[in-house]
């Protein structure tokens, strides 16, 4: 075809193929919920208490989840504690209204609701005498109907050997 070719014997097309390739492009991502919060999702709030239980550094960790101000079963809710920083050898036995799983490196204790009004577990929280003088951190809480966390609360709660 006349005039299809250019200067030294490249055809146009393929010239200006390639300079389609060559073009900078900008991707733009958005952010747009998949659908609002239900009513279902909003409300939640969560109450944490640490108490002392028989042996030395033993604590009873309690979790209460709220709706609108008034506790909830909590079956099926899941409240990650994360302590920051990290609490060494930290353990956790004699769980009520949940399962109890730690997670080593994160240093999480992740309670799964099983019923009843709140959860609670046994934690171990120093060995000897090396503890800590308070526990700092957050707990996440996310419930079965909703695809987000429904509550983040932080927490500093001074702590004093327990037992003996």
């Amino acid at each position: 075809m006349a005039g299809d070719e250019a200067t030294g014997g490249v055809r146009r097309r393929t010239v200006i193929k390639g300079a389609a390739w060559s073009v900078p492009v900008a991707a733009v991502a958005i952010a747009v919920p998949a659908r609002a919060a239900s009513d279902a999702c909003t409300g939640y709030t969560v109450t944490q208490e640490i108490l002392p239980a028989s042996g030395a550094w033993q604590y009873v960790d309690t979790i209460t989840v709220y709706k609108d101000g008034v506790p909830v079963d909590v079956n099926g809710i899941v409240a990650t504690v994360t302590f920051n920083p990290p609490i060494p050898n930290l353990n956790a036995t004699e769980s009520h209204n949940c399962s109890v799983a730690i997670t080593v490196p994160q240093q999480e204790v992740v309670f799964t609701g099983t019923g009843g009004l709140n959860m609670s577990s046994t934690l171990q929280l120093g060995s000897g005498n090396v503890g800590p003088d308070r526990v700092t951190g957050v707990i996440t809480v996310s419930a079965p109907q909703c695809p987000d966390l429904v509550d983040i609360t932080e927490f500093d709660i001074p702590i004093v050997k327990a037992g003996g």
